[in-house]
């Protein structure tokens, strides 16, 4: 890989493993390469159902392109823009997938705003995440300011998933969840990182009921 993150595998594998004990359907993928991409989205798109809560969840890189926002593969070889749209999963490619599946709540949680590993080689990018367009019922969360960098975390995990990892346990609406985790990760980064959310959802929801 150009730009090794040593935290995200982590970070998934804890993510995965805390939605299991809430009693989630999880399709986990590490270290995902390109051809995987299809079968994954497939396997992901199977499990959901009219009325579900879907839950995605991303550690890794994330790139933004004309407004549009990606993740790469971790063989992806990237030398233009093109090359990101081809060898990368679409942050709108998973919002269709939700459209269509009719799910009822969706919480997509996005760490992946770090400093863009192919920067020499593709100027024209813009810093960190697009803010998107997302399906009704839909609650966006990422682990910074559209716009803006993250940081990769110095122990086991990266900063936003530590803290969302502490928090998640909390049984309050996802919305105060988020809440608090802005002020944990803004006190844990001394102020150098806000995450940020947007979106709406119909009713309520919590971790673990």
């Amino acid at each position: 890989e150009t730009s090794p993150l040593t935290n995200p595998t982590n970070d998934s594998a804890d993510i995965a493993a805390k939605l299991k004990s809430y009693g989630f359907d999880v399709v986990y993928r590490e270290n995902l390469k390109m051809r995987q991409i299809g079968s994954m989205l497939t396997e992901f798109k199977t499990k959901l159902t009219p009325g579900a809560t879907a839950l995605v969840f991303y550690a890794g890189h994330g790139l933004q392109v004309r407004g549009e926002n990606y993740f790469p593969t971790i063989d992806a070889d990237i030398q233009s823009e093109e090359d990101i749209q081809n060898q990368s999963i679409g942050l709108k490619q998973v919002m269709d997938i939700l459209e269509e599946a009719k799910t009822r709540t969706n919480i997509v949680l996005l760490d992946a705003c770090r400093n863009n590993p192919f920067e020499r080689r593709t100027r024209s990018l813009a810093r960190g995440l697009a803010s998107v367009s997302a399906p009704s019922g839909t609650m966006i969360a990422y682990s910074t300011r559209p716009g803006s960098v993250a940081e990769d975390g110095s122990g086991r995990k990266g900063l936003y998933t530590e803290q969302l990892l502490k928090v998640i346990d909390s049984r309050k609406p996802i919305e105060q969840v988020l809440k608090q985790l802005v002020s944990s990760v803004k006190a844990a980064s001394r102020g150098r990182q806000e995450p940020w959310s947007e979106g709406s959802l119909e009713g309520d929801f919590c971790f673990g009921g």
